[in-house]
């Protein structure tokens, strides 16, 4: 992905209005969940970019001033992405044949549980 690509997300997430240890705790937070969930996405420009909007979307909607915990950040936010039903999630190569949609969905959806677990 190009870097000025890489911008729009990153440039809505420095333009909220919070203050600055709440914006770096969101920047940190968008980094580890995208670099959790970046390969689900593939190497289309289109879809990266719209799943990076919407990653950066979803935490600003989650964000407060009070916000500071990265941990929490991106544990709502990976939980977010998971819950959308309006779009289906990108599949991972798993040993599920591709014909068998709702079983792809179906492994897709318990690929995203885990990647935040409750302690």
């Amino acid at each position: 992905m190009t870097h000025a690509r890489q911008l729009v997300a990153r440039q809505l997430l420095v333009d909220a209005a919070f203050e600055p240890d709440v914006i770096r705790a969101i920047n940190q937070a968008f980094d580890e969940a995208w670099g959790e969930i970046a390969s689900r996405f593939g190497t289309r420009l289109v879809v990266i970019e719209a799943a990076r909007l919407k990653l950066a979307d979803i935490l600003l909607s989650i964000a407060s001033e009070e916000t500071r915990d990265v941990e929490v950040l991106k544990c709502f936010a990976l939980q977010a992405m998971a819950r959308d039903d309006r779009a289906i999630l990108p599949i991972r190569a798993t040993s599920v044949h591709s014909s068998n949609q709702a079983a792809r969905r179906a492994a897709a959806r318990e690929w995203w549980r885990e990647l935040c677990v409750a302690p």
